[in-house]
C-alpha cells in the first residue's frame, strides 16, 4: 500500500511539472506569433 500511494504522489508532483512546462511552452509560442 506505502508503494502504491508513493507512486500516486509522485505522479501528482509529475503532472504539476507538466501543466507547468505546457503552459512554459504556449508562452513562448505565443511570443514568437505576437512580436
Amino acid at each position: 500500500m506505502a508503494c502504491l500511494s508513493k507512486s500516486s504522489t509522485f505522479s501528482k508532483t509529475f503532472g504539476l511539472r507538466n501543466l507547468l512546462n505546457l503552459t512554459h511552452l504556449l508562452k513562448i509560442i505565443h511570443r514568437m506569433f505576437y512580436k
